[in-house]
């Protein structure tokens, strides 16, 4: 996969939370609106179901990027790279 954004170069790790089983790569756009060879980021199973389901909106800024609960509206994270 290209433009991995990454919290460690090394080992790829979910960007939610850091665990290294089960990555997958979610496309930061969506495919049917022209991300197939966008930015993508590692996310495991569990959080990259919640972001194609739905029930999670990414919000990717130029220092990192936001997690928001579709739901309630509530941020669930915010990860800022190089802080």
């Amino acid at each position: 996969m290209t433009n991995i954004i990454s919290i460690d170069d090394h080992v790829p790790r979910c960007s939610f939370h850091g665990g290294i089983r089960q990555i997958e790569g979610h496309h930061t756009t969506n495919v049917s609106q022209g991300g197939k060879d966008g930015p993508q980021i590692w996310a495991c199973a569990d959080c990259h179901r919640m972001l194609t389901e739905k029930r999670w909106s990414l919000d990717v800024h130029d220092d990192g990027f936001s997690v928001w609960n579709a739901e309630t509206g509530e941020q669930v994270m915010r990860r800022v790279f190089n802080p």
